[in-house]
């Protein structure tokens, strides 16, 4: 690929040694990282794409049935031949500590786009356990706000459980009353 044009905003020789771990969503913006330079990609998602996806989430009514994780690998490998695609099938939250420092313990960024609470705290603890960057990206209901929650260590002061701790809360609010209702029957 040529990167002249985009070579004076965007450090395409960091990038082509650079790995971003996805966990859920971001198809589009992991196509764009690819088109920039990035050199490595990982992506975990479980998912197959059904009907409502192509309009949402940059799949293709050929996509339909796929899973979303092996579509994205073929859409990146369209883009560039050359660069390295690894995906997990796979719920995030069900992956063990030595196999999840197996397949993301190298990664250079972790961007969490899932609307999935237990994956998104999940990914707090090991971004901060691996100390690596992490970014968490998402829409509320009906798209209508987004919020982008980064962490960088050593320059951040607060995590994700910091600036989000009311979606902690909300999370142990619904699971008490869940149990709750439990109790009733």
């Amino acid at each position: 690929m040529n990167f002249d044009r985009i070579r004076p905003t965007i450090d395409i020789d960091r990038m082509q040694q650079s790995h971003v771990t996805i966990v859920g969503g971001a198809y589009g913006l992991t196509q764009d990282l690819v088109r920039c330079g990035l050199g490595a990609v990982t992506y975990v998602d479980f998912d197959r794409i059904d009907a409502s996806n192509p309009a949402r989430q940059d799949f293709n009514m050929t996509d339909l049935g796929q899973h979303k994780a092996e579509a994205l690998a073929t859409a990146l490998k369209r883009i560039d031949p050359d660069v390295e695609v690894n995906y997990l099938i796979r719920d995030f939250c069900d992956i063990g500590e030595d196999e999840f420092d197996m397949h993301f313990g190298h990664t250079d960024l972790f961007i969490f786009a899932t609307d999935f609470f237990p994956a998104q705290a999940r990914g707090n603890l090991q971004a901060l356990r691996l100390r690596k960057p992490a970014i968490w990206i998402g829409l509320y209901r009906e798209g209508r706000a987004g919020e982008i929650v980064h962490w960088v260590p050593t320059i951040t002061p607060a995590c994700y459980r910091c600036v989000c701790s009311s979606r902690y809360r909300a999370f142990s609010a619904q699971a008490t009353a869940a149990a709750n209702s439990l109790c009733d029957v």
